[in-house]
């Protein structure tokens, strides 16, 4: 059974942008951020859902892909929803301050091959990771390796749902085991990704990958007799 992988306060953007971290921190105690000197940025601490093994990485995959980064926009945005403590004061005009949107930093990738899901080699997918760009503002997440043009890897992606501002994307797994980079067709784990073997052939992880599918189909089957 599907179940939500992400563990951060959807709100943390519309806030940061609108009022003082002190005020932010006191209520949501998963994101720290800190102000870059000399850099006009802003660095945030994420607690995201970790896998515990391969098995729940690949079934909380709606498409697992081979593709390329093909281009990045920091300058993204995401729609956001948020909720205000009822006994907040100043709750109606402090609601009016707040933006839609949290920045977001958009990778188009062209599909390779599909390994599970629904999609067309060729194609072009959207992937949205948090933190990017607004108002001269860059905002990081420290835990995540955003992608640059030319990137290739295998993704584990959740299909987002559309929203006014972004249509057709995907997010991350997670930031660290949502995707393997392949340096000359070798796999390169984030140092906190220990779900596979750095180093592998790219064809030993997709074969592996493949093999856990069909177990996991196979499990599902038999508990449906």
């Amino acid at each position: 059974m599907k179940h939500k992988k992400l563990i951060f306060a959807a709100s943390f953007f519309a806030i940061i942008l609108c009022i003082s971290i002190a005020l932010y921190s006191t209520q949501h105690k998963d994101i720290k951020t800190e102000t870059l000197p000399n850099k006009n940025a802003v660095v945030f601490y994420t607690d995201w859902y970790t896998c515990p093994d391969s098995n729940d990485l690949i079934d909380s995959s709606d498409l697992v892909i081979v593709g390329s980064v093909v281009d990045v926009n920091k300058n993204g945005k995401s729609e956001v929803s948020y909720s205000i403590r009822d006994d907040y004061e100043g709750k109606e005009s402090f609601k009016k301050e707040l933006k839609d949107y949290e920045p977001s930093t958009i990778s188009r990738v062209k599909v390779e091959e599909i390994i599970k899901g629904s999609s067309n080699v060729n194609d072009t997918i959207q992937i949205a990771l948090l933190g990017g760009i607004d108002n001269g503002i860059e905002y990081i997440d420290n835990s995540t390796n955003y992608f640059k043009k030319g990137d290739r890897c295998i993704f584990f992606l959740i299909k987002r749902k559309d929203d006014k501002y972004i249509q057709n994307a995907y997010n991350l797994v997670n930031p660290y085991q949502g995707y393997i980079l392949l340096d000359g067709k070798k796999a390169k784990l984030d140092k906190q990704n220990d779900l596979f073997k750095s180093g592998l052939t790219e064809e030993n992880i997709k074969k592996e990958v493949r093999e856990k599918i069909e177990n996991l189909k196979q499990d599902a089957e038999n508990k449906n007799e």
